[in-house]
């Protein structure tokens, strides 16, 4: 079976390989490019060109579609949530790639007494009939080892089912015993042969196909959860669109949201701004439960903004339970989900009883200013190791959530594509507030706080009085613009509607994404770079390690004098606008939500006990920024 799913030119990644990867000579004979992967390997080359890593099949550290087979041979038993590895499986599989695998059968003399035996005992067992050592002996669970088994777990991954053999082997466990081994041979004869005995086969020999997708489905995929209720804590609503907005608006298709203003991180200041959030709060608190579009509805509950505060903390625990109670009374079809993009609701999570509780990190939180850094990491690893599911949007973030949550996947931020690439295919106008500002023009769009280096970019505009600099977005209370809008090819138009978006992209030369490089900064992925690559434009960026994926396509810079390096090279003629908004056109948001709710959906169900008692309540507004 192997050799029918390779090609001399195919990319195989043989998972669970052992130590040695003994298979290595082989593959590298009847393959283009041979890799493997193990929790025991030391990461290594091998002189057949065979690249060894170390890692666990749950978290596959390659590529979406890079692999055109997966192979593993004796790793189905050790899974004690086969489904999430199949969805690894199917996310570094190409279109049309396959799974070709080899495990013991459920019902197997063998495996039944592993089933029986406590897995503490399994590792003397096996050194005393095998010579293995037992630190490459691993637990067993058999829940992907029947042939029933299999197809469920392919049917709820995306896979058609090719091929599935029973069949048996010498008993090699039992030549101990001359006797035990000839029955062994004849036991094994009698249930080859004797009709419907086939499952207690020694093995089970399989091919899955990873199914090439409809035209539709290539760029999007089918959203697989339906007919819940999603309690979703987030940020304003009324901010300007992120992921959380697009991500909710994709499941209230299928869906009723019920999304939580939650706004209660920090004591408002004596900022203007700061005030004026404030008022606007309350009024939405005074407006109730509305109605943003079809299936979605928001509320903005009354609390206390003082986090520092045991009382208030204790206070806004009862406020919130009970006006979520009511609104959920209102709108709630089907059973509860709670997504969480805020770090710290794991204290309500008792009060909402939910079949699946998913946290979507989309920033380091606990380096926001202003934030009580020690408190939002207790909250947050709370709320990590009591949902099924933690979504991560860097590997920066994933790395410091999987050891709170072995459930943690890298999801990368999509692109609303349709609406920017607009700006390439679509003749549209040039808002009022463009027409009289000369090219080249780098542009910027975002909220303007912190982490913005606007003395970088001040450098730059000083330097080459004829580029103007152009930023949408509102500024932060605590980001002083005076001194920048004295410069005379440095532009501040303030937030604009997400609609316009795209006419603005059109008159830019150059997308700008100038962070400084921080804690905070460390763990973005900016969501408006592919945003900026969909509508066509080369990107200038400061070196954040995730925009660094997409080197390719975007100009780096550390520098004042490298940061007007890269953006006098990415306004040198030949720029094929339609290439870059090509390269980010399978990025689409309905492709990232369809695998969120295949992954969730093949997590065990049910709400872990909290550690330590109920968290404080220490809510996150910030998370309006997802820089």
């Amino acid at each position: 079976m192997v050799g029918q799913a390779l090609r001399l030119s195919s990319k195989v990644l043989d998972v669970g390989c052992g130590r040695d990867f003994v298979m290595a000579q082989f593959l590298t004979r009847v393959a283009g490019e041979v890799h493997g992967i193990d929790p025991t390997a030391d990461p290594h080359v091998f002189d057949c060109g065979a690249v060894l890593k170390r890692g666990t099949a749950d978290s596959l550290p390659y590529d979406d579609a890079t692999f055109d087979a997966v192979i593993s041979r004796c790793v189905l038993e050790h899974l004690e949530h086969p489904a999430a590895v199949f969805n690894e499986f199917n996310r570094v599989l190409r279109p049309g790639g396959h799974v070709v695998f080899l495990t013991p059968g459920k019902w197997d003399y063998v495996s039944i007494v592993a089933a029986i035996l406590p897995n503490r005992l399994h590792g003397s067992l096996i050194k005393a009939l095998e010579g293995r050592n037992e630190e490459d002996t691993f637990p067993t669970y058999y829940h992907a080892n029947s042939a029933r088994q299999i197809r469920r777990i392919a049917k709820q991954t995306d896979f058609r089912v090719e091929a599935l053999r029973y069949y048996n082997h010498y008993p090699y466990l039992l030549t101990f015993s001359p006797l035990l081994c000839r029955l062994g041979i004849l036991y094994d004869q009698v249930i080859t042969n004797v009709r419907g005995l086939n499952c207690l086969q020694a093995s089970i020999l399989g091919t899955l196909r990873k199914e090439d997708p409809t035209p539709v489905e290539r760029i999007a995929g089918p959203n697989s959860l339906e007919g819940r209720t999603i309690l979703c804590f987030a940020s304003g609503y009324d901010a300007p669109p992120t992921s959380k907005h697009h991500v909710m608006h994709l499941l209230a298709e299928r869906n009723v949201v019920l999304w939580v203003n939650y706004h209660a991180s920090r004591a408002p200041s004596a900022s203007g701004s700061d005030m004026l959030y404030a008022a606007k709060k309350l009024a939405q608190v005074v407006g109730g439960l509305k109605q943003q579009r079809r299936n979605l509805y928001t509320l903005t509950p009354l609390v206390a903004p003082l986090p520092s505060s045991a009382t208030a903390r204790r206070l806004n625990r009862g406020l919130l339970v009970a006006q979520i109670r009511r609104a959920l009374a209102k709108v709630r079809r089907g059973p509860l989900q709670v997504w969480s993009f805020t770090p710290d609701i794991a204290y309500l999570l008792d009060a909402f009883p939910a079949e699946k509780v998913l946290y979507y990190c989309v920033d380091d939180f606990a380096s926001f200013t202003g934030y009580d850094r020690e408190q939002v990491l207790r909250d947050e690893a709370d709320l990590c190791r009591r949902a099924d599911l933690v979504i991560t949007t860097s590997r920066a973030l994933q790395e410091a959530k999987k050891p709170l949550n072995p459930n943690t996947i890298l999801v990368p931020h999509g692109v609303d594509y349709e609406h920017f690439s607009k700006a390439v295919t679509n003749n549209l106008p040039v808002p009022e507030d463009m027409q009289g500002i000369p090219h080249p023009i780098l542009g910027f769009f975002g909220l303007i706080r912190d982490w913005v280096d606007l003395d970088l970019l001040a450098e730059v505009a000083q330097r080459r009085p004829d580029w103007h600099i152009v930023l949408l977005g509102d500024a932060d209370s605590n980001v002083n613009l005076s001194a920048y809008r004295d410069i005379p090819n440095m532009h501040f138009l303030g937030r604009r509607p997400y609609a316009s978006l795209p006419a603005y992209c059109k008159c830019f030369d150059v997308g700008l994404i100038p962070f400084k490089i921080n804690e905070l900064t460390k763990a973005v992925n900016p969501i408006k770079l592919r945003e900026y690559l969909a509508a066509g434009l080369p990107v200038v960026s400061t070196p954040l390690p995730e925009v660094k994926v997409y080197e390719a396509s975007v100009h780096l810079a550390d520098t004042v004098d490298a940061f007007v390096a890269a953006v006098e090279s990415a306004l040198r003629p030949g720029r094929i606008h339609g290439a870059l908004s090509a390269s980010v056109a399978c990025d689409m948001w309905p492709g990232r939500v369809n695998l969120i709710c295949r992954r969730i959906r093949a997590t065990t169900s049910g709400l872990k006990p909290a550690e330590g008692g109920a968290s404080n309540c220490t809510a996150t507004d910030a998370a309006d920024s997802n820089p």
